[in-house]
């Protein structure tokens, strides 16, 4: 999960992966998805106001433009959560095992 603030006419352009959700706290955005049908390229802009959620149908562009002050919650989909899970836990069995090698060295000089 990310948390990010977003002042008045603010905006913020991301990829979000399909099943993401946006959580708004307080304030209010617009929620506009690039669309490709057929080689016409259009925009949707959905409002989201405060306590809304927002659950991304397709992977891609998202652009947030903050109406007022805000402060929304970025959740990635789960699949996507266990494989950041994997990732740091393979980081850190890395990290220790490359400070054992290091330790090891320091004690035996």
């Amino acid at each position: 999960m990310h948390i990010t603030t977003l002042r008045a006419q603010q905006t913020v352009h991301f990829y979000a992966s399909k099943g993401s959700r946006l959580h708004l706290s307080t304030g209010q955005v617009t929620v506009s998805e690039s669309r490709d049908l057929e080689r016409l390229r259009f925009d949707v802009a959905l409002p989201l106001q405060d306590g809304g959620i927002y659950t991304v149908p397709r992977s891609g562009w998202l652009l947030l433009t903050a109406c007022r002050s805000s402060e929304l919650l970025y959740e990635a989909p789960p699949a996507e959560q266990g494989a950041l899970i994997r990732l740091g836990a393979a980081w850190l069995s890395r990290l220790r095992m490359q400070w054992r090698m290091l330790s090891r060295k320091i004690l035996s000089s």
